[in-house]
């Protein structure tokens, strides 16, 4: 339903649940069984890199938080976010294909003020 007033529209995406697969472009394969198979390909996140440029930011992890954030990208974007939806933005911003990638011993983010 297309929203009829600003106030409807913040309403309306406010209530939308941000996930790994909406953030995410994918490839459709289909096997021989009949199963299909989606995998990410691109993220709609490099899309507006050159808008939020200025709030990207780097930060080096001491040995507690590279031992803690291991496999966890929900968990830091918990910390940072208040949130377990941006997991797939970390993911991306730290050039990790999946959660067993997400190793980090430095972190890319974006400003928790303007995500």
């Amino acid at each position: 339903m297309i929203p009829g007033t600003v106030i409807d529209d913040i309403a309306q995406g406010s209530r939308m649940r941000i996930s790994h697969r909406l953030l995410n472009r994918e490839a459709l394969l289909h096997r021989l069984d009949g199963e299909r198979i989606r995998l990410p390909i691109d993220s709609l996140i490099n899309d507006f890199l050159p808008l939020i440029k200025e709030y990207i930011f780097d930060i080096e992890l001491d040995e507690a938080s590279m031992l803690r954030y291991r496999f966890s990208p929900k968990e830091l974007s918990y910390d940072l976010y208040e949130t377990t939806q941006y997991w797939s933005i970390l993911l991306y911003m730290n050039e990790c294909h999946s959660i067993l990638d997400f190793e980090p011993k430095k972190i890319r983010f974006i400003d928790p003020g303007k995500i």
